[in-house]
Formats: C-alpha cells, sequence, structure tokens
C-alpha cells in the first residue's frame, strides 16, 4: 500500500521541527534555537518514544526555560529531576507569584509555593 501516512496528532510546524533533529544541516547543528521550538520537538520524542530526542530535547529545553516554565514543563513531560530546583527559585524570589503564573501552575502548586514562602517569611 502505498498511501501516506496521516499524522493526525501533531501539526506541521511541529513535525519539520522534529525532522529538523533527525536530519539537520550539519550535526550538533539543529535549527530549533527557541524555548517554543525545543518544546514541541520534547513533545513529539515523547509522544513516539523517542528517547535519544527527548534527551536532547531536555537539554536544550533546560537553559531556556524559567523555574515557572521548568515546573510546567516537568509535570507536562515528567521530568522529575527539575522540579526540585524550579520551587526552589521561585520560592525564594522576591515578587510573589503573579495571578497568571498561578493560572500556569494551577492550584496544587500555587499553595506549595505560597505555604513554603509563608514559612520563610516567619
Amino acid at each position: 500500500d502505498r498511501s501516506p501516512i496521516k499524522l493526525t496528532d501533531c501539526n506541521a510546524l511541529d513535525f519539520e521541527r522534529f525532522l529538523g533533529v533527525l536530519y539537520p544541516a550539519a550535526f550538533h547543528q539543529y535549527t530549533a534555537s527557541t524555548l517554543e521550538e525545543w518544546t514541541s520537538i520534547l513533545a513529539l520524542a515523547t509522544q513516539w518514544g523517542f528517547d535519544s530526542i527527548r534527551l536532547l530535547a531536555i537539554r536544550e529545553v533546560f537553559p531556556l526555560a524559567s523555574p515557572l516554565d521548568r515546573i510546567v514543563l516537568a509535570h507536562k513531560f515528567d521530568i522529575k529531576e527539575w522540579l526540585l530546583d524550579a520551587y526552589r527559585e521561585v520560592c525564594e524570589r522576591q515578587a510573589p507569584l503573579s495571578d497568571e503564573e498561578a493560572e500556569r501552575i494551577g492550584a496544587k502548586d500555587t499553595a506549595r509555593v505560597a505555604r513554603v514562602r509563608e514559612r520563610r517569611r516567619l
């Protein structure tokens, strides 16, 4: 059968980014450079079981992501090793969580951060 395979679980842009890792113009030089680009590669690598590309994407996402981004992404993509330091950074910063940040990490994590910050104040 010569019918094309339909990829209904991803969009063309995410697939193009993923292919940029599989078939780079030069080894160790990827076209992806932003958090958004590497996150879409991480999503497809996780979904499709490409472990080595997942590890590459995790390595590339880490320096691009804020502590809050790392909390969100750690939960979404099961990257437990990011959580402790990311929580610590959010709890130790001067500014409290904004409404948008609280919405991003959810009620449970917002409550955890608030409790730790309150204990630190006392």
